[in-house]
């Protein structure tokens, strides 16, 4: 059994990733709807691409977007999102690839 200074040497805190960590989006990708809880304890949905262990969220304004495109130009299959700001300031750009 390992002891406490052998798990903290080797700890790495869980990444926050997003959409915009990805270098693109396809639209063959599973998302997937999964629980969390927030600081208060309650629990909300969110959809996260997960791949392997890591999950990628996506945020709604992100499907929202795709969705538009896709009424635009629905041959559309790859994407990227772009990030800006922080926390409830965070804004997501979605542009075409293919």
């Amino acid at each position: 059994m390992p002891t406490l200074k052998e798990v903290a040497t080797g700890f790495v805190a869980p990444e926050k990733l997003n959409a915009a960590d990805l270098d693109f989006l396809s639209v063959d990708m599973e998302l997937k709807t999964l629980k969390g809880k927030n600081e208060q304890g309650e629990e909300y949905l969110y959809r996260a691409f997960v791949d392997g262990v890591k999950e990628y969220y996506v945020a709604n304004s992100v499907i929202q977007q795709i969705q538009e495109i896709l009424k635009l130009k629905p041959e559309a299959k790859k994407f990227t999102v772009k990030k800006t700001g922080s926390g409830l300031a965070t804004r997501y750009k979605v542009e075409v690839l293919a």
